[in-house]
């Protein structure tokens, strides 16, 4: 009896390791696909996205530059735009439950990939933590209605074009009186 359950646990491991291989292969092929298209070294750039879920943030957004038209749009798709709903003296602002679970799961994937890997974003957790606030930044203007287009997230000089700032320490424009520095935290204007 323990020799058949012996053979049983061997055959198992060789599946696995077969299953490895296959695996490492169809990440190499992945890799080398995505490397050749041409937002491959835009999603590179930004902490927290690899080759594999690049690809996985590109497929599910597509390369079409004019499908969103404001990081709004595309944060409603993926789901992390929060829903408010206000009627006579209640309000409360709740998850979305529509939205492309594919995204979702990518950006879940994304977020905790940043906080490990960049030490910017794990020392911009930290300041939020420290600060003790729930909102992001992008949330924080989607709640005062002005425009997520001056680069809170990742600054760039023309979101149109996708440039990055030439020196990421310089703080992007004026907010009315907050200045968002290449972190994306707020700050009384110098």
């Amino acid at each position: 009896m323990e020799a058949a359950l012996g053979l049983t646990v061997h055959g198992l491991i060789e599946i696995i390791g077969a299953m490895r291989t296959s695996v490492a292969a169809l990440e190499a092929e992945l890799a080398r696909e995505f490397a050749a298209h041409k937002l491959a070294p835009i999603l590179c750039a930004v902490p927290g996205l690899g080759p594999v879920l690049g690809a996985r943030v590109l497929a599910e957004i597509g390369d079409d530059p004019k499908r969103f038209t404001s990081v709004t749009g595309i944060r409603a798709f993926a789901g992390t735009a929060p829903v408010t709903r206000a009627s006579g003296r209640s309000h409360y602002v709740k998850a979305r439950k529509i939205r492309n679970k594919r995204l979702a799961d990518a950006c879940h994937c994304w977020a905790f990939s940043a906080l490990t890997w960049s030490a910017g974003a794990h020392a911009h957790y930290d300041h939020r933590r420290v600060a003790e606030t729930t909102t992001t930044p992008l949330y924080a203007t989607s709640q005062t209605n002005s425009s997520d287009d001056s680069g809170g997230a990742w600054p760039l000089t023309n979101p149109g074009t996708m440039q990055r700032l030439a020196n990421p320490s310089e703080p992007t424009a004026d907010r009315g009186g907050l200045t968002t520095d290449w972190r994306g935290i707020s700050t009384p204007g110098r």
